[in-house]
C-alpha cells in the first residue's frame, strides 16, 4: 500500500479513536480491529494493566479475532508482556532476531509482531500486541504513527479506569446508602409500632383506673359521687388523648380539632339533656405535652358550664372554639348561663374547677382571660413551642 493512502487509512483511523474516547470498552475493540485490518496481523491484543501492578497484573480488555482467545491465555504470552512493558515505545519484534522475546514468537507459532506500550504520565496503563505481522510494508511509518497515537490511546484507557473506579465506588455507595435506608426504615416501622403499642396500652391503663374510680364512686353521698365522676371525667381526658394518637397514626403531635371535640361530645353525651354545643375549631396541631393540660382545661370549663349553667332551666347552649392567631393559640369555652359571678376574683381553693385551669394556663406558659358576659365566658391564651 503506497505510503499516502496508507496515511489516509490511518488518519481516519485516529478519528475512530477520538470519536470514542468517551467509550473505552467499545474503543479497546474498535482500535483491535481496525489495526489489525490496517497492518494485516494474525491477532491483536488490547491488555489493561492496573495502577501499580504491572505487567503481571494486567487484563485483557479486547482480541480480535475473538477465535484467538485460546492464544491470550498461552501462559508463555507473558514474555511478551513483560519485554512490551520494557520498550521506550512502538517496536517491532523479529521473530529471527536477537530480541528476548523472539524465542516466544517462535515457540508460539508467530512471526515478526509488534508491541506498543501505553503509558499515561510515565506509567504504563496499557499494551497493545501486534502478532504475526503478514506484511511489513510502511513499517517505519507505522512505528511512528503507533508513537504518536499511544499517549492518546494510554488517555482513553485511563479515563476508562477512572470511570469504571468511579462505578464501582457508586455502586458500592448505592448499595451501602441502600441498606442503610432499609434499616433505618425497619427501625421507624419499629418505632412506630412501639410507640402505637404505648399509646395503646396508656390508653387502656387510665381506662382502667377510670372504671376503678366509678366502683369507688358508688356512695350515696352525692359531695362524694361527685368528686370520683370530676377525677373521672379527668382522667378520660388524658385516656382520649393517647386514643386520638393511636387512631391518628400520628405520634408527634395531637390534631386538637379532633381531640378537643371529641373530649366535649363525651362529656356532653354524659351530661343532662337539652344541651347543645356549638364549635368553631380550626384544625391545629400542638405536642403531647400541650396537648393534654388543653383538655384537662377545657375538660374543667366544659364540665362547670354543664353543672352550674343551667341549674334553674332545661337546657342552653356551650360554646368551644379553637383558633389560631400571630401571638399564638386562643381556646374559648362560654355558655348562656348566669355567667361566672365573683368566681374569678376568689381565691382559687374556693373554686377547685377554675383553679385547676389557672395551674394548667401557667404550665402552658399562658393566660386566662374572662371576657364580658352574658353568661360565663373563659379564653384560654398561650404560644406553642413550635412559636417560640
Amino acid at each position: 500500500m503506497p505510503d499516502e493512502a496508507f496515511d489516509t487509512l490511518f488518519a481516519d483511523f485516529v478519528v475512530g479513536v477520538m470519536s470514542l474516547a468517551d467509550d473505552p470498552g467499545h474503543c479497546a475493540e474498535y482500535i483491535a480491529t481496525e489495526l489489525r485490518a490496517l497492518i494485516a496481523a494474525k491477532a491483536v491484543f488490547v491488555y489493561e494493566l492496573s495502577a501499580g501492578g504491572g505487567w503481571r497484573d494486567c487484563s485483557l480488555v479486547s482480541i480480535v479475532p475473538e477465535r484467538r482467545r485460546a492464544l491470550a491465555a498461552d501462559p508463555r504470552l507473558a514474555a511478551l508482556l513483560e519485554e512490551g512493558c520494557k520498550c521506550p515505545g512502538a517496536e517491532m519484534l523479529a521473530a529471527n532476531s536477537a530480541h528476548p522475546a523472539a524465542k516466544t514468537l517462535g515457540d508460539i507459532g508467530l512471526g515478526d509482531s509488534i508491541v506498543v506500550p501505553l503509558r499515561y504520565s510515565s506509567r504504563i496503563v496499557g499494551l497493545i500486541l501486534i502478532l504475526g505481522l503478514m506484511d511489513e510494508a510502511n513499517m517505519d511509518s507505522l512505528l511512528r504513527t503507533l508513537d504518536r497515537l499511544a499517549p492518546i490511546l494510554a488517555l482513553i484507557l485511563r479515563n476508562g479506569q477512572l470511570f469504571g473506579h468511579l462505578e464501582t465506588e457508586v455502586a458500592k455507595r448505592t448499595e451501602e446508602l441502600e441498606k442503610r435506608r432499609n434499616e433505618l426504615e425497619f427501625a421507624l416501622r419499629e418505632k412506630e409500632t412501639l410507640l402505637r403499642e404505648i399509646h395503646h396500652r396508656v390508653k387502656n391503663n387510665l381506662q382502667v383506673v377510670s372504671s376503678l374510680l366509678a366502683l369507688r364512686g358508688r356512695t350515696e353521698s352525692p359531695e362524694i359521687r361527685a368528686l370520683f365522676e370530676d377525677s373521672q371525667n379527668r382522667i378520660e381526658a388524658m385516656a382520649l388523648v393517647h386514643e386520638e394518637i393511636y387512631r391518628s397514626g400520628d405520634y408527634s403531635a395531637v390534631h386538637m380539632d379532633d381531640y378537643l371535640g371529641g373530649l366535649a361530645r363525651k362529656m356532653l353525651y354524659c351530661g343532662p339533656p337539652g344541651i347543645h354545643m356549638d364549635f368553631s375549631l380550626e384544625p391545629l396541631k400542638l405536642s403531647l405535652d400541650e396537648a393534654i393540660p388543653c383538655g384537662l382545661a377545657v375538660n374543667e370549663l366544659v364540665m362547670n358550664s354543664i353543672k352550674h349553667a343551667f341549674r334553674s332551666r332545661g337546657g342552653g347552649r356551650i360554646g368551644l372554639s379553637l383558633r389560631s392567631m400571630p401571638e399564638g393559640v386562643e381556646i374559648g369555652v362560654e355558655d348562656d348561663g348566669p355567667g361566672l359571678g365573683d368566681a374569678r376574683e376568689t381565691s382559687p381553693g374556693s373554686h377547685i374547677g377554675l383553679s385547676i385551669v389557672r395551674i394548667l394556663a401557667e404550665q402552658l406558659g399562658g393566660s386566662l382571660d374572662f371576657p364580658p358576659g352574658p353568661g360565663a365566658r373563659v379564653r384560654l391564651k398561650f404560644k406553642p413551642s413550635s412559636l417560640r
